[in-house]
């Protein structure tokens, strides 16, 4: 008997990690699975203004947010753009059919027919900004919680909203010994710190960098540069004329073993996107959000705090010293140890949740 089919539709950047995680809940379950892959101009233009200029993103948010022409017009635009990619799936004969990019949400109505098949939306940020482009009434919409969408629309009788957690992969929740992960990388045994920069490499928390390596703490610094070979070479010439005597760095590009560097770190410190976020989650790592954003993130920060996961502070000055008061009383970096170990279950739920209803929506479909 050959095993139902699952379509994941996604794109690059966090939606990949949010889409491999998908793969193995739902390889699990008994389901094959392909993906669609979405890349274009669009996303070309999000890599400069994530790189270089990421303040201007809230000018786009605001600006979406607030007008509801422009947002008909870029729903009826996205609508037109990915007309074929209907009758590409069609073809496929998915028995599922998940979104977790906004660009989908305007033809998951003519996926849900034309296949005939349940079609999910996992809505990529924890909070919403633009809810029309973020959340279909003709799927089911998968949210991080109840919290993340707002109040009338829990109660609207036309979306199905599933409120469950955010889900990871099983390298990132792996149970580990700290001391065994800092051999196997060759890092030392000392307080350590990780920057994240995201898969494209902000360079934002390059002030905070520097003021570190001035101070030549004893002191192990990671920084994890992502796609960014630009800023790998910056923080190399940086490094260099520091003339460290105490502080050891460590600089590397993309890796497929982040999991490790989160394991083997202290505090992450770096942009609050939500799956930097909730993967250092998973490890029982705290998260220090230096730098989230704006518009799109906004409410990252929010839950940060709300459920105790880390720090907040986005000046860097303040940042700094607030980073240095943690690591002279490193006895406070463990101050959280329960709610992140509190929020770490409650998203291991989450992908036992999302793998049911998932293989439940399946069989219901098939008895119709």
């Amino acid at each position: 008997m050959s095993k139902p089919i699952a379509i994941i539709l996604t794109t690059e950047f966090g939606h990949w990690s949010l889409t491999l995680a998908m793969k193995e809940i739902l390889e699990k379950e008994g389901f094959s699975t392909s993906q669609i892959k979405k890349e274009g101009v669009i996303n070309e233009l999000y890599k400069i203004i994530y790189r270089s200029a990421p303040k201007q993103n809230e000018h786009v948010y605001q600006l979406v947010a607030k007008n509801k022409t422009i947002r008909s017009w870029i729903l009826e635009g996205l609508a037109i753009k990915n007309k074929n990619l209907v009758s590409q799936l069609k073809k496929m004969s998915p028995q599922v059919v998940i979104s977790n990019y906004y660009e989908y949400v305007p033809i998951l109505k003519e996926i849900k027919e034309k296949c005939n098949c349940p079609v999910f939306n996992f809505m990529a940020n924890p909070t919403t900004q633009v809810e029309e482009m973020e959340l279909s009434p003709h799927a089911q919409n998968i949210v991080f919680d109840k919290e993340s969408v707002k109040p009338n629309t829990l109660t609207q009788d036309n979306y199905k909203i599933f409120p469950l957690g955010w889900i990871v992969q099983d390298k990132f929740e792996a149970e580990y010994d700290q001391n065994e992960i800092r051999k196997k990388l060759s890092l030392n045994n000392m307080i350590t710190l990780l920057f994240v920069s995201g898969s494209l490499g902000s360079p934002a928390d390059l002030n905070i960098f520097k003021s570190l390596l001035q101070l030549d703490l004893p002191i192990q610094i990671l920084y994890a540069c992502g796609n960014n070979k630009l800023l790998i070479n910056k923080l190399e010439r940086v490094v260099k004329n520091k003339k460290l005597k105490k502080s050891i760095v460590k600089l590397f590009g993309f890796t497929e073993n982040i999991h490790l560097y989160l394991q083997a770190s202290d505090l992450v410190i770096g942009k609050a996107g939500p799956n930097t976020l909730f993967e250092t989650v998973a490890t029982k790592t705290p998260f220090f959000a230096s730098h989230h954003l704006p518009g799109q993130e906004d409410g990252n920060l929010e839950l940060i705090q709300k459920y105790q996961l880390g720090w907040v502070e986005e000046e860097d000055n303040k940042a700094t010293n607030k980073i240095l008061h943690l690591v002279n009383n490193p006895e406070k970096i463990n101050m959280f140890n329960s709610s992140l170990a509190r929020m770490a279950s409650h998203n291991k739920i989450a992908k036992e949740k999302f793998g049911e209803l998932v293989k439940a929506a399946v069989k219901n479909n098939q008895k119709i």
